[in-house]
């Protein structure tokens, strides 16, 4: 009886699972063609097909889903709309019984998805997603929500040892601009989560648009509280892909690398990020507007150790340090008939030991900023103005340096600035253009923004009305600005050469010094006056000393300024006077020392005037026996009257009254030594002092004049020579011997050259213009080259030798020489 009821009881087992298996190996068997069956009607409701070889297989077995060969088509156009090389889904579900969800696999192969946004309309993977709607009440009545006891958390944990995809495309169109991203590796590993408590590690390998991606997570959460370390690099991602996304612009070129690692940690409070470093570079960078064109070879950005704490909405902390580094830097037209002209290079950029804080407000500090090689407004063409050759840029500066920079959102201190061995040439042409400048905004664009200024909006400015500080508002800016000095350093020149005027006017100017210091706009400061100091020449002699201080932003302005300039030849600025006047000055040279000062718009001070030797003619009397040249000018006569014993008129110009008064200026510097003329006596020369010296001076009564003056003898030169040479050692010698016995004499060096000095035959008159040029210029260099001689042979200082406009004697016995007068 036992053995009966063993044999019945191994039957019935054997029963159960043989039916067991056979109903496990059926569900395995059909659970491809039963899925297909039942998904394929839905997926026509789509416009979708599947294919005939997908395979979806569920093995009871080992609680497993796999799914192979899977692609959705649309209908329509047979196009691929989404595809599963290969899914194997794996459970255990016995581990329920122990709270554990336990993923033992996934893994997802060789797949394929569709993505289209356009206008608003989402479409994934052929299913258009419902548009969400607006409720139709903006204001729906707020229904009592019932208050219910808290529930348990979920015992479960999910566990997920390892979750893989490998070689996922994704084709991405976004208002019909495409991008492809290919995940090549995606692997979620070791995650546990909890109701309370969620950890996990992920790692995406990928192509962005061809662009190599990494990035690396590792989240530890609390009640989603707590820590994600992260690493993220980008390998140069051509960045003309965004191109779509900024209409505005004409080209977008280059390529972004990005490589950093941080940790994101969630608080009940707010967020705080740590960046330990992160490095930003992007190559060959082009960005073209419409009207011009931005270049960088290389663009460096790194932060390090970067704190930053957002609580309640509100930065808490921000420490950080970082720098940033451009090479070959610049800004050209775009314009097809202007695409060589550049607005603006710079060799490098370089922004070291940027200190990010935090005090009252979020600020930046940075040691410094340095530009090498900076050049603005090159053209890159020729012109006859400089020889047929090319036109050099308006400025260029070997560096720009500035110092200790402190920025927030409500001041800007600097605390200096240095500009090093400044380089400018402003080149002026016959219609008073400057040929040499690129303007960086068009005809067009400039006219705009006159036409904005001209007409604003009224609405604008009844706003600006009732927005009107008051007084007390006003003291404190809204925007604070400080700069504790301003200076040049090194060689610093200006070459201003103006062809508006006949002949052109051609001049260089050194600045030795320039230095402002304590600018600020601060309430506390804008009492305090900001002090500077211009110091520089002209050409060889003519130099400048001027101090003083400003206070622009005091209640009342005030500017003061005080200073000297002196050997200012007359001459060489004759060509602005010409056109006012009708006469030229042929000799001369001003002193002038002025101590102004101006508060508001009154003006007091007094400016001395020391003309020496100033004798001027009839614009374009350039010969030597001209009869015009023989008559006195009034200006002459005036003058003579003044000079005293030296030929010296010194002239004190009070200065006082409001800039807005249309009499303020030196309305008329003719009628004031006219009116001094005539209240002054002439004064007889010392003539006997000068006696031993008869062989190389005389005495004479000068036409128009009132005095006797002391005349030297011409001091004869060759055709074309420049220096002077042994022929003329013999007076040279004689001359400097006087000069330096008579320390206070001073002498015009009068150049005048003969048409033999070009090659063109004594006695024929000079009339073409480009023939008079070339000999006032041999005789500005003949006159030049003997006054460098005189001071530095003979120890004469340079305020004692006056240069003057060379003439031009065509007679036919005339020789090249240069007449030295008193």
């Amino acid at each position: 009886m036992a053995s009966v009821r063993s044999v019945l009881t191994h039957t019935i087992f054997k029963v159960i699972l043989s039916l067991y298996l056979s109903l496990y190996f059926l569900i395995w068997a059909i659970s491809s063609p039963v899925t297909k069956h039942y998904l394929e009607p839905v997926l026509h409701e789509y416009g979708l097909a599947l294919s005939q070889d997908s395979s979806i297989r569920y093995n009871p077995f080992m609680t497993e889903l796999h799914i192979s060969d899977f692609t959705l088509t649309t209908q329509a156009s047979q196009e691929k709309v989404f595809s599963i090389g290969s899914l194997t889904l794996q459970l255990r579900l016995w581990e329920v019984l122990f709270d554990d969800v336990l993923i033992e696999e996934f893994t997802l192969n060789d797949s394929y998805i569709k993505i289209v946004h356009n206008q608003g309309k989402l479409t994934i993977a052929g299913v258009e997603l419902p548009e969400s709607k607006p409720a139709t009440d903006p204001n729906p009545p707020v229904e009592p929500v019932e208050t219910s006891e808290p529930t348990a958390p979920l015992p479960y944990q999910i566990i997920l040892p390892e979750f893989l995809i490998s070689q996922f495309h994704l084709d991405i169109i976004n208002n019909d601009i495409p991008h492809e991203i290919t995940i090549n590796d995606f692997a979620l590993r070791d995650v546990k989560a909890t109701e309370k408590h969620q950890q996990g590690q992920l790692f995406i390998n990928a192509l962005l648009d061809t662009t190599a991606l990494q990035l690396k997570v590792d989240a530890n959460l609390d009640n989603a509280l707590g820590d994600i370390n992260s690493e993220i690099t980008l390998d140069n991602y051509p960045i003309e892909r965004l191109l779509r996304y900024a209409p505005q612009l004409n080209e977008l070129s280059g390529v972004l690398s990005l490589n950093a690692k941080q940790k994101l940690t969630l608080q009940a409070s707010g967020i705080a990020l740590h960046i330990e470093q992160a490095n930003i570079a992007n190559n060959n960078l082009i960005v073209v507007l419409p009207e011009q064109r931005v270049s960088l070879d290389n663009v460096q950005h790194s932060i390090t150790d970067l704190m930053l704490t957002i609580n309640n909405g509100e930065i808490a902390q921000l420490d950080g340090t970082g720098s940033i580094a451009f090479n070959h830097f610049t800004v050209r037209k775009t314009a097809d008939t202007v695409k060589h002209q550049q607005v603006f290079s710079a060799e490098k950029l370089a922004i070291d030991n940027i200190i990010y804080h935090r005090e009252e407000h979020p600020s930046i500090k940075i040691a410094d900023i340095i530009f090498d090689n900076l050049v603005f407004s090159t053209t890159n063409e020729t012109s006859e103005l400089v020889n047929n050759e090319k036109l050099p840029p308006i400025v260029k500066l070997k560096q720009l340096v500035i110092d200790d920079i402190n920025l927030n959102e409500r001041r800007l201190s600097i605390d200096t600035i240095t500009l090093d061995s400044l380089l400018s040439h402003v080149i002026i042409n016959k219609e008073k253009e400057l040929i040499n400048l690129v303007n960086l905004a068009s005809s067009e664009q400039v006219d705009e923004v006159a036409h904005a200024i001209e007409a604003p909006n009224e609405n604008t400015l009844e706003e600006e009305t009732i927005a009107t500080p008051s007084p007390e508002e006003k003291a404190q800016p809204n925007f604070i600005f400080s700069l504790n000095k301003f200076q040049l350093v090194n060689t610093n020149e200006i070459f201003f050469i103006d062809h508006s005027v006949d002949p052109h006017y051609n001049s260089d100017f050194f600045i030795d010094t320039l230095t402002l210091e304590h600018l600020s706009n601060d309430q506390e400061k804008q009492s305090q006056p900001s002090p500077f100091v211009f110091k520089g020449r002209n050409n060889k002699y003519t130099n400048f000393n001027l101090t003083g201080f400003i206070q622009p932003f005091a209640t009342t302005p005030i500017y003061k300024i005080a200073g000297d300039f002196k050997e200012l030849s007359l001459p060489t600025i004759s060509s602005y006077l010409k056109d006012s006047t009708g006469l030229e000055v042929k000799t001369g040279q001003l002193n002038i020392n002025l101590d102004v000062l101006l508060t508001g718009d009154i003006l007091e001070g007094d400016t001395t005037l020391l003309l020496q030797g100033l004798e001027t003619a009839i614009v374009d009397d350039d010969e030597v026996d001209s009869i015009l040249a023989q008559g006195a000018l009034p200006l002459n006569i005036a003058m003579g009257m003044l000079k005293d014993g030296d030929g010296n008129v010194e002239l004190g110009l009070p200065l006082s009254g409001s800039t807005d008064d249309p009499k303020f200026g030196v309305s008329s510097i003719v009628t004031l030594i006219t009116q001094k003329a005539i209240i002054s006596a002439t004064q007889d020369y010392l003539v006997k002092t000068f006696v031993p010296y008869a062989n190389i001076v005389s005495l004479a009564m000068t036409a128009g004049e009132f005095a006797l003056k002391l005349r030297f003898d011409d001091l004869p030169y060759s055709a074309t020579q420049i220096a002077p040479g042994e022929e003329q050692q013999v007076y040279l010698t004689q001359f400097i011997e006087l000069m330096q016995k008579k320390k206070s004499t001073r002498v015009n060096l009068c150049a005048v050259t003969t048409p033999a000095d070009i090659g063109l035959p004594n006695g024929e008159k000079v009339t073409d213009k480009g023939n008079k040029k070339r000999l006032t210029a041999l005789g500005n260099e003949r006159a030049s080259a003997l006054k460098d001689y005189l001071i530095e042979q003979g120890n004469i200082e340079s305020a004692r030798l006056l240069l003057c406009t060379p003439k031009i004697d065509s007679s036919a016995e005339a020789l090249p020489r240069i007449a030295i007068s008193v």
